[in-house]
């Protein structure tokens, strides 16, 4: 079975086994650590803010993890436009909520006008 295979169904739940696959958390396929596919992890797991993330979070492994590179796996997790995606959704979402409230606040200040009359 290849790591293409095996990387189809992300156990999310699964506890931190350091033989695995740091992102899908499966034992198989040809597993790989370099230092700068761990640093693109990382730093897709702080935008992600995900299981990865929480698995990296809880535990001190030292940066020494493995992960199958394939497109299944690696290349759709540090993937950069789909990166760009969820802080481009992430920007939106504070925007609005700046949005929401300036207009309460201006609101607020309609009606303190209109009963101070």
């Amino acid at each position: 079975m290849s790591a293409n295979d095996l990387c189809l169904k992300r156990n999310k739940d699964a506890e931190l086994d350091i033989s695995s696959c740091i992102i899908w958390q499966i034992v198989g396929g040809s597993l790989v650590s370099t230092e700068n596919g761990r640093k693109n992890i990382i730093n897709a797991a702080e935008i992600r803010k995900d299981d990865v993330f929480e698995r990296l979070k809880s535990t001190s492994i030292d940066e020494n993890f493995s992960y199958h590179v394939n497109n299944q796996c690696y290349k759709r997790y540090v993937h950069k436009k789909s990166l760009d995606g969820i802080m481009v959704r992430f920007i939106i979402s504070i925007l609005e909520t700046i949005i929401i409230w300036i207009y309460f606040k201006f609101l607020k200040q309609v009606f303190v006008t209109i009963f101070q009359l």
